[in-house]
């Protein structure tokens, strides 16, 4: 009867040493998954903030085309203003030169 309590005592020491080495583990791979968590929120953060980012570079893009369209139209108007005072010019400069033909032909004879 010693003897088999003797041997109990073995299984039972070993039982709490395998109990508290699990514990150990148990510990260590909570601490692991804290840590994965937290890498985790981590990550989502920065995606939310790139999500947020790319929003605004979305918006900021549509802005500039939307300015580049009208400095576009702009541009065209400014360049049939320019063609047609450059043609204004022309006429004007041939009438000048005209008058001073009549003035000089008139003026000599």
């Amino acid at each position: 009867m010693e003897g088999d309590l003797n041997e109990m005592e073995i299984q039972l020491s070993h039982s709490n040493r395998q109990a508290a080495e699990a514990q150990k583990q148990l510990r260590n791979v909570q601490g692991q998954l804290k840590d994965a968590q937290l890498h985790l929120d981590d990550a989502v953060r920065v995606a939310e903030d790139m999500k947020e980012q790319a929003a605004m570079v979305e918006r900021r893009n549509g802005l500039m085309v939307s300015e580049i369209e009208e400095l576009r139209v702009a541009l065209e108007q400014t360049e049939r203003g320019r063609k047609v005072a450059e043609t204004e010019l022309v006429d004007a400069s041939e009438r000048v030169g005209l008058l001073h033909s009549q003035v000089w032909v008139k003026s000599h004879f």
